[in-house]
């Protein structure tokens, strides 16, 4: 007689049993549709009912960032009362060219520069904040839609904005010092101010250098770095 094949499992049946969930994670972890398949391993350990709590969390988490909308919005509308301020300035401007000195007249014109300069960084970040953690703007390819739209990240938004603020800091050091109507003090304490500007805008740059670096070498293989 034959005997009977007993079905009992080896210490190697039970170990390859063991391992094949990691080998399946290891291979779909080096495929093209890894992030497919282990999506796919994970939700096989969910329930239907957790499976749809959590879309409908994740849903609703995702619509929060409209609750940015009327920040911009608001911005916006500062523009529109910005540009109300440069129009009194500047009607203010207008007779001094005729009656008042060439340092008056250049302080006047730097306080114009300082107001359009805070105006462009408003539409900045209207603009680049909007598209970056709200929505992109669907206007296709209008013949006035700026360079820049689209392209702006958010590091590059960050070194936009110090830029600016290091420019509009530089006008009204110069205002003062061509205006000269502040103590010994009072300058150098702007002046201080100015320069950590600069100095916070610089460690800015070189941070976001880093990262970039950072990323390079991450994204290069590891049989092609040696």
């Amino acid at each position: 007689m034959i005997p009977a094949r007993r079905n009992t499992a080896t210490a190697n049946d039970v170990a390859d049993a063991s391992t094949r969930p990691r080998l399946a994670l290891s291979i779909a972890s080096h495929s093209p549709t890894s992030v497919g398949l282990i999506e796919q391993i994970r939700n096989y350990h969910r329930g239907p009912c957790l499976m749809h709590i959590e879309n409908r969390l994740e849903s609703f988490m995702f619509a929060g960032r409209w609750l940015l909308a009327p920040f911009y919005l608001g911005l916006l509308l500062a523009l529109g009362l910005l540009l109300v301020k440069f129009v009194k300035e500047f009607i203010e401007f207008a007779p001094m060219v005729f009656i008042s000195s060439g340092a008056d007249v250049i302080v006047a014109l730097l306080s114009l520069i300082d107001v359009v300069l805070v105006a462009n960084l408003l539409v900045i970040i209207v603009y680049a904040g909007y598209e970056n953690f709200v929505s992109r703007m669907h206007i296709g390819d209008h013949e006035d839609r700026p360079s820049w739209m689209g392209q702006v990240g958010f590091s590059e938004l960050k070194m936009k904005l110090i830029g600016s603020i290091v420019a509009i800091s530089a006008i009204e050091l110069l205002r003062i010092f061509m205006n000269d109507t502040m103590t010994e003090d009072q300058v150098w304490l702007k002046l201080a101010t100015h320069l950590t500007l600069v100095v916070s805008g610089l460690l800015f740059a070189i941070m976001d250098w880093i990262a970039e670096a950072t990323k390079k070498v991450a994204a290069v293989p590891k049989n092609e770095q040696h």
